[in-house]
């Protein structure tokens, strides 16, 4: 296993956490106060939804919004 650096990270920072299950997803992205990107198989996500998770990790404008979990969907 690799060690771990310690980085500052700045505004243009971000994390993708990718996980294989919606209901293992949903959980992190709960616990991490970030939002969750995943695919159409989840009908309670609409596309507009999908969007605006997206764009909102890719801006970062917000602490929060500079994580995202996502599915293979975001890939």
């Amino acid at each position: 296993m690799l060690p771990l650096r310690s980085r500052r990270c700045d505004s243009k920072s971000r994390a993708l956490v990718f996980v294989q299950r919606i209901a293992d997803g949903k959980e992190l992205a709960k616990a991490l106060n970030c939002g969750f990107y995943r695919g159409s198989s989840d009908p309670e996500f609409t596309n507009k939804q999908r969007d605006a998770t997206a764009l909102r990790w890719w801006k970062g404008a917000q602490v929060q919004d500079r994580v995202m979990v996502a599915t293979d969907a975001f890939g």
